[in-house]
Protein backbone atom coordinates (compact mmCIF):
# COMPACT_ATOMS: atom_id res chain seq x y z
CA UNK A 1 0.00 0.00 0.00
CA UNK A 2 1.15 3.44 -0.85
CA UNK A 3 1.87 5.63 2.15
CA UNK A 4 -0.15 9.18 2.44
CA UNK A 5 2.23 12.15 2.30
CA UNK A 6 2.78 13.80 5.99
CA UNK A 7 0.44 16.25 6.88
CA UNK A 8 1.46 20.05 6.32
CA UNK A 9 1.86 21.91 9.78
CA UNK A 10 -0.87 24.09 10.33
CA UNK A 11 0.27 27.51 11.40
CA UNK A 12 -1.51 29.12 14.52
CA UNK A 13 -3.62 31.87 13.89
CA UNK A 14 -3.48 34.30 16.76
CA UNK A 15 -5.89 37.87 16.39
CA UNK A 16 -3.79 40.93 16.56
CA UNK A 17 -3.12 41.57 20.32
CA UNK A 18 -1.60 42.09 23.96
CA UNK A 19 -0.35 38.51 24.92
CA UNK A 20 1.84 37.03 27.86
CA UNK A 21 4.81 34.85 26.55
CA UNK A 22 6.12 32.33 29.56
CA UNK A 23 9.14 30.21 28.96
CA UNK A 24 9.00 26.27 29.35
CA UNK A 25 10.86 27.44 32.73
CA UNK A 26 7.67 29.24 34.57
CA UNK A 27 9.17 32.67 33.84
CA UNK A 28 7.80 35.83 31.61
CA UNK A 29 9.78 36.94 28.56
CA UNK A 30 10.44 40.70 29.72
CA UNK A 31 11.31 44.01 27.72
CA UNK A 32 14.25 45.20 30.05
CA UNK A 33 16.88 47.94 29.01
CA UNK A 34 17.86 47.14 25.85
CA UNK A 35 17.26 43.60 25.55
CA UNK A 36 15.14 40.70 26.75
CA UNK A 37 15.22 38.09 29.63
CA UNK A 38 12.72 35.63 30.44
CA UNK A 39 13.42 35.62 34.72
CA UNK A 40 10.06 37.10 35.51
CA UNK A 41 7.95 34.99 37.95
CA UNK A 42 4.54 37.41 37.46
CA UNK A 43 3.31 39.32 34.33
CA UNK A 44 2.82 43.33 34.05
CA UNK A 45 3.29 45.90 31.70
CA UNK A 46 6.90 44.72 30.91
CA UNK A 47 6.11 41.66 30.13
CA UNK A 48 3.28 42.10 27.89
CA UNK A 49 4.02 42.21 24.08
CA UNK A 50 1.55 42.97 21.15
CA UNK A 51 1.19 40.42 18.55
CA UNK A 52 0.66 41.67 14.80
CA UNK A 53 -0.12 39.64 12.01
CA UNK A 54 1.84 40.55 8.98
CA UNK A 55 -0.15 40.05 6.33
CA UNK A 56 -3.88 38.59 5.53
CA UNK A 57 -3.33 34.53 7.13
CA UNK A 58 -0.84 33.17 9.35
CA UNK A 59 1.65 32.01 6.53
CA UNK A 60 2.63 35.93 6.18
CA UNK A 61 3.81 35.69 10.09
CA UNK A 62 3.90 38.11 13.20
CA UNK A 63 5.59 41.31 13.95
CA UNK A 64 6.03 41.02 18.47
CA UNK A 65 6.49 44.15 19.84
CA UNK A 66 7.36 45.29 23.72
CA UNK A 67 5.50 48.03 25.80
CA UNK A 68 7.59 50.49 24.91
CA UNK A 69 6.45 49.71 20.85
CA UNK A 70 9.88 48.33 19.64
CA UNK A 71 9.77 44.90 17.41
CA UNK A 72 11.57 41.65 18.48
CA UNK A 73 14.72 41.12 15.86
CA UNK A 74 17.44 38.91 15.54
CA UNK A 75 20.71 39.78 15.79
CA UNK A 76 24.07 37.73 14.67
CA UNK A 77 27.45 38.14 15.82
CA UNK A 78 29.57 36.36 14.00
CA UNK A 79 33.13 34.44 14.61
CA UNK A 80 35.47 33.74 11.95
CA UNK A 81 35.70 29.21 12.02
CA UNK A 82 33.40 29.20 14.80
CA UNK A 83 29.87 28.83 15.87
CA UNK A 84 27.90 32.03 15.20
CA UNK A 85 25.74 33.06 18.10
CA UNK A 86 22.53 34.84 17.26
CA UNK A 87 20.13 36.88 19.93
CA UNK A 88 17.51 38.69 19.99
CA UNK A 89 17.01 42.79 20.35
CA UNK A 90 14.79 45.64 20.14
CA UNK A 91 14.18 47.14 16.58
CA UNK A 92 13.08 50.71 16.27
CA UNK A 93 10.54 49.59 13.55
CA UNK A 94 10.15 46.39 11.79
CA UNK A 95 12.48 44.82 9.48
CA UNK A 96 10.13 44.72 6.92
CA UNK A 97 12.45 44.38 3.63
CA UNK A 98 15.66 42.87 4.89
CA UNK A 99 16.75 39.56 2.73
CA UNK A 100 15.91 37.85 6.17
CA UNK A 101 13.18 39.61 7.96
CA UNK A 102 14.42 39.05 10.90
CA UNK A 103 11.43 40.54 12.95
CA UNK A 104 8.98 38.31 11.43
CA UNK A 105 7.94 35.44 13.51
CA UNK A 106 5.63 31.92 12.39
CA UNK A 107 4.13 30.93 15.64
CA UNK A 108 3.85 26.99 15.76
CA UNK A 109 0.90 25.41 17.75
CA UNK A 110 2.53 22.75 19.93
CA UNK A 111 -0.63 21.67 21.82
CA UNK A 112 -2.79 23.89 24.35
CA UNK A 113 -1.35 27.40 24.82
CA UNK A 114 2.32 25.90 24.18
CA UNK A 115 3.91 27.18 21.03
CA UNK A 116 7.32 27.95 19.24
CA UNK A 117 8.45 31.30 17.49
CA UNK A 118 10.35 30.99 15.05
CA UNK A 119 12.03 33.64 12.46
CA UNK A 120 13.27 32.20 8.66
CA UNK A 121 16.39 34.49 8.80
CA UNK A 122 19.16 35.99 6.77
CA UNK A 123 19.93 35.47 2.79
CA UNK A 124 20.50 31.48 3.84
CA UNK A 125 16.88 31.07 5.05
CA UNK A 126 18.21 29.92 8.65
CA UNK A 127 15.44 28.78 10.68
CA UNK A 128 15.94 29.91 14.20
CA UNK A 129 13.24 29.80 17.40
CA UNK A 130 13.30 31.72 20.30
CA UNK A 131 14.84 30.31 23.27
CA UNK A 132 14.88 30.41 27.17
CA UNK A 133 17.32 29.01 29.39
CA UNK A 134 17.17 28.37 33.19
CA UNK A 135 18.91 31.57 33.91
CA UNK A 136 16.42 33.44 31.84
CA UNK A 137 18.57 34.14 29.26
CA UNK A 138 17.19 34.67 25.88
CA UNK A 139 18.71 34.08 22.13
CA UNK A 140 18.11 32.11 19.43
CA UNK A 141 18.36 28.46 18.26
CA UNK A 142 18.83 26.14 15.40
CA UNK A 143 16.54 23.59 17.01
CA UNK A 144 13.32 23.43 18.53
CA UNK A 145 13.43 21.75 21.97
CA UNK A 146 11.89 22.36 25.44
CA UNK A 147 13.81 25.66 25.85
CA UNK A 148 12.17 26.77 22.21
CA UNK A 149 8.51 26.12 23.64
CA UNK A 150 6.48 28.78 25.24
CA UNK A 151 2.85 29.78 26.49
CA UNK A 152 1.32 32.66 24.44
CA UNK A 153 -2.20 33.48 26.21
CA UNK A 154 -3.82 37.11 26.04
CA UNK A 155 -3.09 39.70 28.38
Amino acid sequence: PQSSPAPTPQLLFLPTGDYTIKSIHNRYLCREEQHYVANRTSAGRWERFTVTRKGTDSSSGYYISDFKGQYLDVKATWFPYANNIYGIQPRDKPSKNDPGNSSTFFIDPLGGNVHSLKVNWGTWSLDLWLSAEPSGAVGMQQHSRAWEHFTIVPA
